[in-house]
């Protein structure tokens, strides 16, 4: 059997070309497809429009068919028992035709719960070996949901070969559940070099790149513009991305009267966005909760001074004063004076540049990850 067919399971993974979900796995299988894997991807269609077999680049990738309701699982308020019954089942189906067809010789499942799960079935009754990368909402949120869904996620965790956590919390928190730490590694989702542009003169422009969904707490950021404006008139804040909030966003900020100084911008296309960074002094990330946040890393690529939540995902890249500052979550006030303090001190943020690019030239860089990742693969196919 060929040792160099790698099958991705993922629950999230880009709908249609352009889209953001999944953006990171897509340029992850881009990168492996280039150093010689050949990359099968599994995952739900989600939305009718999506095709159900595509070829990009090198990769081929297939989407299977359950009663989505045009939402992601994680989306709906109650767990979709039902719908995940159907999810799990479908997936095992698929992925075992692909793995037979194509002569898979890994899986790795991107998220434990479902894909993780799907792929420990496909895994055992196939002898294949198994890696499980841990994203965030699958440990952090879904198995918080219920002591049953926390019970899967131990099942599949206690099943792979090898689990890959995208942040150091995560990889606490497994541990914590009894999984061996020697079969965990940490690695985040990497970014792409075309984040690191020349620097250039930077507009007093505040940027959030987040989804507009409850988790991320954009909110925090509207009810912070009107007070950094009052130092700094000209600030601008540009909200880059979409989601259940926008309208309530933008009303609050109608509401609060810094319309004018706020542009919802929604989606951009993914290869804009170092471009957008590029121009503004200031990085806000007001996340309640995350893996590691990829916008982060691609902010401290870009030179921008990044401002976040003190969040364990944030705190293992951000040093309070030194490459950013962290503020209390759901704190609008405590966020605008950093902005403000941030935006007045032009030595604090040329230092961090320079420290921020060298990080993620060391830890986040897809060249400094892919080749750990594939370590992790040759281990197991020996």
């Amino acid at each position: 059997m060929p040792r160099n067919r790698l099958l991705f399971l993922t629950s999230s993974f880009p709908d249609f070309p352009g889209g953001y979900r999944g953006s990171g796995i897509l340029e992850m299988s881009l990168r492996l497809a280039a150093s010689g894997w050949k990359m099968y991807i599994v995952t739900p269609r989600i939305f009718a429009k999506s095709p159900i077999f595509e070829r990009m680049n090198g990769i081929y990738i297939w989407r299977f068919i359950f009663p989505s309701g045009g939402k992601i699982l994680a989306d709906y308020k109650k767990t979709p028992y039902l719908r995940m019954s159907f999810y799990i089942l479908s997936g095992i189906i698929f992925s075992l035709w692909i793995c037979i067809k194509k002569r898979v010789s890994l899986i790795n499942a991107h998220f434990v719960i479902p894909t993780g799960f799907v792929a420990v079935f496909v895994s055992r009754l196939l002898s294949l070996p198994l890696v499980i990368t841990a994203h965030g909402s699958d440990i952090l949120s879904l198995p918080g949901r219920s002591v049953f869904l926390k019970r899967i996620a131990i099942f599949t965790l206690r099943r792979a070969d090898r689990i890959i956590a995208v942040s150091e919390m995560i990889r606490d928190v497994i541990s914590s559940w009894g999984i061996p730490q020697e079969k965990i590694v940490c690695l985040p989702i990497g970014i792409d070099e075309s984040c690191y542009l020349p620097d250039r003169e930077r507009e007093n422009l505040v940027i959030s790149i987040r989804n507009l969904n409850p988790i991320y707490n954009v909110e925090t950021l509207i009810r912070a513009v009107g007070e950094v404006v009052e130092h700094f008139p000209e600030a601008r804040f540009l909200i880059v991305g979409d989601g259940t909030e926008r309208e309530r966003l933008e009303a609050l900020a109608a509401k609060l009267g810094v319309a004018k100084s706020v542009d919802f911008r929604g989606r951009v296309p993914r290869e804009e966005i170092p471009k957008i960074l590029s121009c503004g002094k200031v990085y806000v990330s007001t996340s309640l909760s995350d893996g590691t946040s990829v916008s982060l890393l691609e902010a401290l690529a870009s030179g921008i001074f990044p401002v976040v939540s003190d969040i364990p995902a944030n705190t293992q890249w951000i040093t309070n004063g030194e490459n950013g500052y962290l503020f209390p979550r759901r704190e609008p006030h405590l966020l605008a004076q950093k902005i403000v303090l941030a935006l007045k001190d032009d030595t604090l943020r040329r230092n961090a540049r320079e420290k921020n690019r060298h990080l993620i030239e060391e830890k986040g860089s897809w060249n400094a990850i892919i080749p750990r990742i594939e370590d992790i693969y040759r281990s197991l196919l020996k």
